[in-house]
């Protein structure tokens, strides 16, 4: 069986428009890919500024708590330390 010029050349042109009709497919998806990444870069760029401002949130809420704590601690000593004075002032003066 002998296939003449022009049934190849159809044949052919048939592969031909399939493959376009494919790599129309392909560079669809390239275009709605780019157009992901370009929303995924901006939703990271949002994450990153959230992510940021909730750690100097904690940072600040951490630095508050130690200064509570931290005059807490100041305040018992300090009570601690009077009422130490206070027994050994009241212990010498019974003892005079």
């Amino acid at each position: 069986m002998t296939v003449t010029n022009y049934e190849l050349d159809t044949k052919i042109e048939a592969i031909e428009a399939r493959m376009d009709g494919r790599i129309r497919h392909i560079e669809q998806i390239f275009e709605h890919m780019q157009e992901d990444n370009k929303i995924i870069k901006q939703e990271l760029r949002n994450t990153q500024w959230w992510v940021l401002g909730t750690s100097v949130a904690i940072i600040g809420v951490l630095i508050g708590i130690l200064a509570i704590t931290n005059s807490w601690q100041q305040a018992t000593m300090t009570l601690i330390a009077s009422k130490i004075d206070s027994l050994q002032q009241t212990h010498i003066s019974s003892r005079s």
